[in-house]
């Protein structure tokens, strides 16, 4: 907490407790029932984090020119400290060093705003669609989500998970209503002298029946000792069968049956779909939960500059919102047949 007050002091917005509880009152004024798979909400840590957000969206809407402001004056500050030195014959190295702090305090007010814009543009999301939105969860949630569906989570070294930006809410498939969580889930993996990362997007749905065989659906390996996996499921459809492979306790013959109960045709071809248009991804089927796991952010680049303007660029906006719609159509229409 320290550090990022004096992070959002030096870079960027820093907000007095006035300001956040005023925020804070008015999200928890929000009049909507939200579910989370992992058991209770905690509203007052969640809207503590999204208020900081908002408030800092108004002072910048206010204060169209703070960070230019800033910018200017820090700029000004490194150039007059080089020439200075530079006059009074110091060594050339110190000189170099004032504009070079002045290059990198750019650079970081830079990635300041970037994140910032993220953040809003999310969070003026989630109020458009009455969801909530936490942009920056407790170290704790990942532990959490790890206890709980692990065969997703249990993943990356010791201390490399992160979980961000995540929504609760309902969506609406033809007049029916299902509670979803998303968010996004960074691991990292040392192999060696190599630190490979991964961000992958996630999403829960709730079911209304309970699945009775817990199971995993994987990318299928391809190798020349599948068939002899002795719990691979094989359904009726060879295309299925080719992308997907199964991971589940217990035994083939006490497990298959209700395990393809569960995998109609109709959720079979929606999974298929899904993989054709996602690339390959992670389901788990567990109790009254269906919970995705796939590659990629929610915006890889973005056109928004609050440099330039506080609005979000209407591109940004309309990429997140189209990528969590299309999550959750095919992820309730998959609900909606094991309903």
């Amino acid at each position: 907490i320290i550090i990022m007050t004096f992070y959002d002091k030096v870079f960027g917005v820093a907000i007095s407790a006035e300001e956040l509880s005023k925020y804070e009152e008015q999200l928890a004024k929000k009049d909507q029932k939200y579910w989370d798979p992992a058991g209770e909400i905690n509203f007052r840590e969640i809207n503590a984090r999204s208020a900081k957000v908002l408030a800092q969206y108004h002072f910048i809407k206010a204060n169209p020119k703070h960070f230019s402001k800033n910018r200017l004056i820090w700029f000004v500050i490194g150039l007059s400290s080089s020439l200075l030195f530079w006059f009074l014959d110091f060594n050339v190295w110190i000189p170099a060093a004032c504009f070079g702090f002045t290059a990198t305090y750019l650079i970081f007010q830079r990635n300041y705003l970037f994140l910032l814009s993220k953040d809003l543009l999310k969070i003026q999301l989630a109020e458009k669609n009455n969801w909530l939105y936490d942009p920056k969860p407790s170290p704790n949630r990942y532990k959490i989500l790890k206890s709980h569906f692990p065969k997703i989570f249990n993943k990356g070294d010791n201390n490399s998970q992160n979980i961000s930006d995540e929504f609760w809410g309902l969506t609406t498939l033809k007049q029916k209503e299902y509670f979803f969580n998303a968010g996004l889930f960074y691991y990292s993996i040392k192999v060696g002298d190599n630190t490979k990362s991964y961000l992958r997007q996630y999403l829960f749905i709730k079911l209304e029946k309970e699945i009775k065989s817990e199971f995993l659906l994987s990318p299928e390996k391809t190798s020349i000792f599948n068939f002899f996996r002795s719990k691979e499921i094989n359904t009726e459809s060879e295309e299925f069968n080719k992308l997907f492979e199964f991971s589940y306790d217990g035994k083939k013959d006490e497990k298959a049956l209700e395990i393809v109960k569960s995998l109609s045709p109709a959720v079979q071809l929606k999974l298929i779909e899904l993989a054709k248009n996602k690339g390959a991804f992670d389901v788990l089927f567990s109790k009254s939960t269906i919970l995705f796991l796939m590659d990629g952010k929610l915006l890889p680049e973005m056109k928004t500059n609050l440099f330039k303007s506080v609005e979000m660029n209407l591109t940004d906006t309309q990429k997140v919102e189209k990528e969590i719609s299309s999550l959750l159509e095919i992820g309730t229409s998959i609900a909606k047949y094991l309903n």
